[in-house]
């Protein structure tokens, strides 16, 4: 069984959300768009959070040194697999490549070099791997919420109500035993620096993000977006005064399933 976590996330053309590195020493730059590490446009439709690994081997490609090969490793190991037929240099200029380096897993200002693969060396940003491998206190998946209908009774004991023709669909659950590690920035490994910190400051009410879960058929990538009651980072300790384990509470919009 699987389970993990990945949002959407900003490409721009410049500033702090650009991505380029450098493949065989030519430049290489995203598309700006809004991508996700899986390809989430069926439900969030008008080619928005496509797959980002589409988008990296298009900017690789049309630096003349290609083809390029670019694989997102989900659920297997949530890393970035990038090849093509023979060796090349992968780099990551400090400061310019520092958000391509964060998006796909690799040290910042650092070349890669005499190989013709490689692969994330520490978890990606925007996905999350739970210790747990399945959500809690989820259960109905989804449900509607409570102000569909207005309803009015005339003095007679008639009843008259408006209801919405359509609305939208809400689903909640708790993410358990969490390790203080994976939940606050100031202790994030190396290995995996962004935390569910970083995921509640990041993802807020406005970027959707992915919860791929195996075991729940229909339900199993379920898309969903934060609703603001919940929108904010507040871990709470599984037992009281004891700093090791957290869990994370989710009161989200079920935008639909891939």
């Amino acid at each position: 069984m699987t389970l993990y976590y990945a949002a959407g996330f900003p490409v721009t053309a410049s500033g702090t959300y650009k991505v380029t590195l450098t493949v065989a020493s030519v430049a290489a730059t995203v598309a700006a768009n809004t991508y996700c590490a899986v390809d989430l446009s069926a439900v969030t439709l008008n080619g928005t959070y496509t797959a980002f690994a589409v988008a990296l081997k298009t900017a690789l490609d049309a630096t003349a040194t290609g083809p390029y090969t670019v694989t997102w490793n989900g659920p297997s190991s949530l890393t970035f697999t990038i090849s093509r037929a023979t060796t090349f240099t992968l780099g990551f200029t400090s400061g310019t490549g520092d958000y391509a380096a964060h998006v796909l897993g690799f040290a910042t200002g650092t070349s890669y070099t005499s190989a013709n693969t490689y692969t994330s060396v520490k978890r990606p940003y925007y996905a999350l791997q739970p210790a747990i491998t399945a959500r809690s206190t989820m259960l109905p998946f989804i449900y509607e919420p409570n102000d569909i209908v207005a309803e009015a009774v005339s003095d007679g004991g008639t009843s008259y109500a408006v209801a919405k023709n359509t609305s939208e669909k809400w689903a909640d659950w708790t993410q358990q035993m969490e390790p203080k590690e994976a939940v606050y920035a100031l202790d994030a490994l190396t290995t995996a620096p962004w935390t569910w910190q970083d995921f509640f400051r990041h993802t807020r009410g406005q970027y959707p993000f992915l919860v791929a879960e195996s075991a729940l058929g229909a339900f199993a990538n379920g898309v969903y977006k934060n609703r603001a009651e919940a929108a904010v980072f507040k871990a709470t300790p599984v037992s009281s005064d004891w700093d090791n384990l957290y869990n994370m509470t989710f009161k989200t919009r079920w935008l639909g399933a891939l």
